[in-house]
């Protein structure tokens, strides 16, 4: 992307922070009841779902590419909550992302 802004170590690891903590909002395995022991549950998504947002990708991609994260890698099986949260999800990520870190990258 033309213009980009590389964010320094200090900014990067807010930016990832507070993704991080959308993530564990959305928790679609429902383990943040008890948040102390799983804060970094969901760490391995933060980052590839980073590069989509610095990439542009639209909701309805970021949705599909979570839905496979939820139902392949965590083993969920898909239903109407879990559509209807991931939907909320994505719109949060990319009103956060566009409100605050649009067109930086770490």
């Amino acid at each position: 992307m033309a213009n980009e802004r590389r964010l320094n170590k200090d900014e990067s690891r807010e930016r990832f922070r507070e993704l991080r903590t959308l993530w564990n909002q959305y928790d679609p395995i429902g383990v943040m009841a008890n948040a102390d022991d799983h804060l970094d549950e969901y760490e391995a998504y933060v980052g590839p779902l980073m590069r989509l947002l610095e990439q542009g990708v639209g909701e309805e991609d970021i949705a599909v590419y979570l839905k496979g994260i939820v139902t392949e890698r965590m083993g969920m099986t898909w239903n109407s909550y879990l559509d209807n949260s991931t939907h909320v999800f994505v719109t949060r990520c990319h009103e956060w992302f566009k409100s605050k870190w649009m067109g930086t990258v770490s």
